[in-house]
């Protein structure tokens, strides 16, 4: 693949290091594509991806951020082809917290007078609940109406993962791969945490969505290689396609194998061991990086997690 200025993305490593030096990496960025006003500190960037990841990078050190785009312009001096990505950050506090990043900032000095001062941040519209969970208040609650009598979508602009109404239940479906463990696992482990009273009520399924697609004469949807490999055994030469996410999925599709009360598959989510639990989603949420990774990559493929 051709990295361009509007795809790049950061090299995995930089998520693995010591919290030290991924401060350094944020402060050699941000002499190099930061901004400093009298309010906030800004990155920016052409690519979605690393505005992703740099407002990821930023929420491990507890620090939130906003990402807001620029539309390409052209005048007489700039000239853009791409939407500029901007990663804000505005509250006094993660400012302060910040300081290694940006203190050598030739503009450093505009922020003197906003984290001197001893009126509170009217920027920190959240609440820290935790080392990596934060609080935002619920400013009002509205009816959603369904855009069809089978499924309705509150998609994020942008992002394949969803929330599924139908029929009194509520799934966000997560993608059958690796990613979508990681994402069923960052849910597992707010409810948890946070509504242990869902789970131990019964009342948390998870919803399995097919890995591949066996087509030969009809569609055969399968939820592993193990299945995969037996059930190609049986049909012979086929056509396989592997989903990359939900969102490659018509509606008939989503339907078929995810959301039809006949034919989807859910599991109940219970706690068996709340001990061995509670270790487990520690270890899987905790600081020791190479822990979590080594049990991700042992279970990824096998992973059942009726916790």
């Amino acid at each position: 693949m051709e990295f361009r200025s509007n795809n790049k993305k950061f090299p995995d490593i930089i998520f693995n290091v010591s919290k030290e030096m991924q401060l350094d990496f944020l402060r050699m960025y941000f002499l190099g594509d930061g901004t400093i006003s009298k309010s906030n500190v800004s990155f920016t960037t052409t690519s979605r991806d690393m505005a992703s990841q740099l407002s990821y990078l930023l929420s491990s050190f507890g620090v939130i951020s906003s990402i807001s785009e620029k539309e390409p312009r052209e005048n007489e001096k700039i000239k853009s082809r791409h939407v500029a990505y901007i990663v804000s950050v505005n509250s006094r506090e993660d400012i302060i917290r910040l300081k290694k990043v940006w203190e050598s900032h030739k503009n450093a000095s505009y922020l003197e007078k906003k984290i001197n001062s001893k009126f509170k941040s009217i920027n920190k519209m959240y609440k820290n609940i935790s080392n990596d969970l934060v609080a935002l208040e619920v400013r009002s609650i509205k009816e959603i109406k369904s855009s069809s009598n089978l499924v309705y979508d509150f998609s994020v602009e942008g992002d394949e993962n969803f929330i599924a109404g139908f029929g009194g239940l509520c799934c966000h479906n997560t993608d059958a791969d690796v990613d979508g463990e990681h994402i069923k696992t960052l849910l597992l482990t707010f409810f948890f945490r946070f509504m242990p009273e869902l789970i131990k009520n019964g009342k948390i399924y998870v919803a399995l969505p097919p890995l591949y697609r066996i087509r030969k004469k009809k569609d055969h949807y399968v939820y592993s290689d193990a299945e995969l490999k037996k059930v190609s055994e049986k049909l012979g030469t086929a056509n396989v396609t592997r989903f990359k996410g939900l969102g490659e999925m018509g509606l008939e599709q989503l339907w078929s194998t995810t959301m039809d009360p006949k034919t989807r598959k859910f599991k109940r989510i219970f706690i068996e061991d709340a001990i061995e639990a509670d270790r487990t989603f520690s270890m899987l949420m905790g600081d020791d990086v190479q822990a979590r990774k080594d049990f991700i990559q042992e279970n990824a493929k096998n992973a059942e997690l009726d916790v």
